[in-house]
C-alpha cells in the first residue's frame, strides 16, 4: 500500500466571501410572501442570513478602525 499524504485543504478562513451568495439570500428572503411561507420556509432563511451577518462580522469590515460600526454601535436617545 503506498504512502498517502493527505494534505488540509483551504482553511475556511482564507476563503473569500461570496458577496453574490448573500445579495441573492437577502433578496430572497425580502421577497418571501409572509402569507404563502411556511414557519420552517422563514425560519431557514432567518439561519441563512445570521449565518452570512456572522460571517461578515468575524471578517472585520474595518471595524476596529470605525468606533460605529459592530456591536457599539451609535447610541440614541431615549
Amino acid at each position: 500500500m503506498p504512502n498517502v499524504i493527505k494534505r488540509p485543504g483551504t482553511p475556511v478562513d482564507d476563503l473569500p466571501i461570496d458577496e453574490e451568495l448573500i445579495r441573492d439570500s437577502v433578496d430572497a428572503t425580502l421577497n418571501m410572501g409572509l402569507s404563502t411561507s411556511t414557519r420552517d420556509d422563514i425560519d431557514g432563511k432567518t439561519r441563512a442570513l445570521i449565518g452570512h451577518m456572522n460571517l461578515l462580522l468575524s471578517d472585520g469590515l474595518g471595524t476596529d478602525d470605525d468606533r460605529s460600526a459592530g456591536a457599539g454601535g451609535t447610541s440614541r436617545a431615549a
